[in-house]
Order: structure tokens, then C-alpha cells, then sequence
């Protein structure tokens, strides 16, 4: 009975399809719609949005960068040293010394010639560390990214970093520098330059990123055109203080972070594809008493 039953409900169902197929109308054939204009207004929404909020971009991974124990006082500059490459070498890099006027005593001075010590990674499509063009480049090609390479110890307090750097590729407001306290990729200082004349000091406190103090070049001091400019960093006591080219242009006092790892850095702004060539590295700390 049950099978009947079943047997007379397909044939009704059956009747029914073939009734309202032959009773209703044919489909008209629908125009192929023209997406490009609506992902063009999508693509351009998307852009207009990121360019109110800079300086808010995490990276999406932060690379495991391999601590390195300090070259001895002995060997701090390499005797043998590559021929440097002619944008390069747009500045002349400073003799290493032992002692600095200011009691601080040279602990790490690399020219990288050796093309070891240092972080390297070419494989990953948003950031790159390599040894090239006689020199250490830091590529990021994400937007508003801080990206960074650890040298030396990770406790050091009071400290001098001094770097020569230019920018390689990419845009002209990408800064680069060093960066001093770093406790980890939240808590840090960073002190750096852009070639398009910004500069300034600023700090990361739990993963917000804000400047101390910044500034725009308006006397021609920071090079251009891929020259390689002289930076300098002091992270001693509650002071902060970026020098470039020999001369000082920001002071400020912050004790957030009393020590922490130091190296050199690079980030974009709201373009991509920046890249910056590191050729001197020096990191100074007190004289022990």
C-alpha cells in the first residue's frame, strides 16, 4: 500500500512539472552585465579607505631573525672588503674607532662585506633581508610595515647606532634607520628618514605606533636620489636623539623602554615595493668603569 501510494505521488508530481513547463512563457535570453565599472568603483573604495589610516598596518609575520654574538674588539672592521657598488658609496664611511669623545666604546662595526651575521631571507613575497650591491638591504613590498633586522645583544640599554643607508628602489617616502629597546615587535623605539625629506622618532607601545617628535627637511640635508645618507641614533638614559649627516634634528625624552635588542630598519607609508641598502653599521655603548 505504501508503495502505490508513493508510485501515485511521483506521477501527480511528474503531471504537474510537464503542465507548467508547457504553460510557461520561455526564458528570454539575459545580456551579459559589463562587471568592470563595479570593480573599478570596489577598487577604488578600497583605496580611498587605506589612505585614512596610516601607520595602523601590522605585518602579517615577523621573521625569526638570528641574534648574532658581538665581533670581537679585534676583528671590528674586516680588512678585506668587496668593491662597493657606485650608489653605494654615495657617502664615504666613517674609519671604525675604539673609543668615542663621549665615553661610548664601539662594540659592533660591520661594512658587510663578510655576507654573514646578519638575518637573510629572499622567499617571502612580503618582506626581504639579502646581502647585496656591497652592502645589506631591507625590501618590503606591504603598506604601512615596519620591518626590521636585529643585531648585537638583546639587553643593551644605553647605546649609539650610526648607519649609512639610501634608499635603493621603490618610493621616495619610505623611511629607513635604526631602532633601539626593542623588547619585541610591539615595544620598541625607531629613529629614521625618509628621502622625500620626513624624519622623526618614533615609538611602538603595545603594537600602537605613534611619533615623539618628526619633521620635514626643508634645508636640503638629507640626500636624494638614491645617495646614501649618515644616520644616527642615541638611545641613553630618557633621551632620544636622531642626528643626520652630522647634524642633530630631533631631541626627545621618553622612559618607556629601558633596554631591550637595536639594529637597523626600513618601512612603507601607503605605497609599496620600497627597498633600502644598509653599508656601514656601527652600534657604540658606555665604556665600562
Amino acid at each position: 500500500m505504501k508503495k502505490q501510494n508513493l508510485a501515485r505521488l511521483v506521477a501527480v508530481s511528474l503531471i504537474a512539472v510537464f503542465i507548467f513547463s508547457a504553460c510557461a512563457p520561455a526564458p528570454q535570453a539575459t545580456p551579459t552585465q559589463n562587471v568592470e565599472p563595479i570593480l573599478t568603483e570596489i577598487a577604488m573604495t578600497l583605496i580611498a579607505a587605506s589612505a585614512t589610516d596610516e601607520f595602523t598596518f601590522e605585518p602579517s609575520a615577523t621573521p625569526e631573525l638570528v641574534v648574532i654574538e658581538p665581533l670581537p674588539e679585534a676583528t671590528l672592521a674586516p680588512e678585506a672588503t668587496s668593491a662597493p657598488s657606485e650608489e653605494a658609496t654615495a657617502t664615504t664611511s666613517p674609519e671604525p674607532t675604539a673609543t668615542t669623545s663621549s665615553g661610548l666604546r664601539v662594540l659592533i662595526q660591520d661594512d658587510f662585506s663578510s655576507g654573514s651575521f646578519w638575518y637573510v631571507d629572499e622567499s617571502n613575497d612580503k618582506f626581504g633581508f639579502a646581502y647585496k650591491d656591497s652592502g645589506y638591504a631591507i625590501s618590503i613590498n606591504i603598506l604601512n610595515a615596519w620591518i626590521w633586522s636585529r643585531r648585537g645583544p638583546d639587553n643593551l640599554g644605553d647605546l649609539r647606532l650610526e648607519v649609512n643607508a639610501a634608499r635603493k628602489s621603490g618610493p621616495t617616502n619610505g623611511y629607513y634607520g635604526v631602532f633601539c629597546r626593542f623588547i619585541d615587535d610591539g615595544n620598541y623605539y625607531a629613529l629614521a628618514i625618509s628621502e622625500d625629506g620626513d624624519y622623526g622618532i618614533a615609538k611602538r607601545k603595545d603594537k600602537e605606533f605613534t611619533f615623539l617628535a618628526q619633521g620635514t627637511d626643508e634645508n636640503g640635508l638629507i640626500k636624494t636620489n638614491g645617495e646614501a645618507n649618515s644616520i644616527t641614533g642615541e638611545c641613553l638614559g630618557s633621551k632620544l636623539a636622531l642626528t643626520v649627516n652630522g647634524v642633530q634634528l630631533l631631541q626627545v625624552e621618553d622612559s618607556d623602554f629601558a633596554s631591550g635588542a637595536s639594529g637597523a630598519i626600513a618601512s612603507t607609508r601607503l605605497s609599496p615595493g620600497f627597498e633600502a641598502l644598509f653599508t656601514l653599521f656601527r652600534l657604540s655603548v658606555p665604556e665600562t668603569p
